[in-house]
């Protein structure tokens, strides 16, 4: 029998770099902690409140200079707020760009 964790369209890939995030339309960017990558979304940590269902343009810059860095568009779907004036957030991968 298939545990959860197997049942997943897309491994989730844990790691720890910057995620560098800017709301449509807008040239503020701010930078989060990237927690985890898979190939339907995205999980990090930011002090910035986001909503539900906002759009963001992204860049991943992984730590390693082996890895290219990763453009897109994500929306939030999961927004946590931590006790520490963190927040979890968790998005989806609407459109990656080259």
């Amino acid at each position: 029998m298939m545990d959860f964790a197997e049942k997943r369209e897309y491994f989730r890939m844990r790691i720890n770099c910057d995620i560098h995030c800017k709301r449509e339309g807008e040239s503020d960017i701010c930078v989060a902690r990237c927690t985890s990558l898979s190939g339907a979304g995205v999980s990090f940590m930011t002090t910035q409140a986001l909503n539900l269902g906002e759009k963001l343009e992204v860049t991943i810059h992984p730590e390693n200079s082996i890895t290219p860095s990763m453009s897109g568009i994500i929306t939030i779907v999961r927004v946590i707020a931590l006790e520490n004036k963190e927040f979890e957030i968790g998005a989806t991968m609407q459109v990656l760009a080259d």
